[in-house]
């Protein structure tokens, strides 16, 4: 639900990595309209960007998500593209990456407020987006080309396996832009 602005700047305290000028932090939290994820993803995001000069907390995030390494852009492409719970391994898998870099950067962007990670730490672990608007602001930062090379992987993946479910194929063969590769496995 949402907060008052007086408990979105409580929060904003409590998660921007250095002290926000008053004036800032109020126009940040009257921006944030009463949503505390929002709040404290843009937070989050004051530590590798400097907040807009018209303090729209989408703009932080945004050059956040502009700023991230190849690495880190591309595991969250991965999960954009799972569009649900995914095992920390399957994700390293896809990536093409080393499994324990791979978790080392999956503990970085949690705490950067990007993902969130469930399990004992370890290649079994479960990882998702945060937060819908996380969602949101990857599909519109990432870019086409890349979101549609993670829907790729999931198909070689997918394919991979012995008995792949159809429909979780159909949905990435779209997403990778295949439509007549959709519609024949459909």
């Amino acid at each position: 639900g949402e907060l008052a602005p007086h408990a979105l700047e409580q929060l904003l305290r409590q998660v921007a990595p250095a002290p926000l000028q008053e004036d800032a932090l109020q126009g940040l939290a009257k921006s944030c309209g009463g949503r505390p994820a929002l709040a404290e993803l843009a937070a989050r995001a004051l530590a590798t960007t400097e907040l807009p000069a018209e303090g729209d907390p989408r703009e932080a995030l945004a050059s956040a998500v502009r700023r991230l390494p190849e690495a880190s852009a591309e595991v969250l492409a991965t999960l954009l593209a799972a569009d649900d719970w995914a095992r920390t391994g399957d994700v390293a898998s896809l990536v093409g990456g080393n499994p324990g870099e791979v978790q080392d950067r999956l503990q970085e962007l949690a705490a950067e407020g990007f993902v969130r990670i469930a399990g004992a730490s370890g290649a079994d672990d479960r990882v998702d987006l945060y937060h819908d608007l996380v969602r949101v602001l990857l599909a519109e930062g990432l870019g086409d080309d890349r979101i549609r090379q993670a829907h790729a992987a999931f198909v070689t993946h997918l394919r991979a396996q012995p008995s792949p479910s159809l429909e979780r194929l159909v949905r990435h063969l779209l997403g990778a832009g295949d439509e007549p590769g959709a519609s024949a496995v459909a």
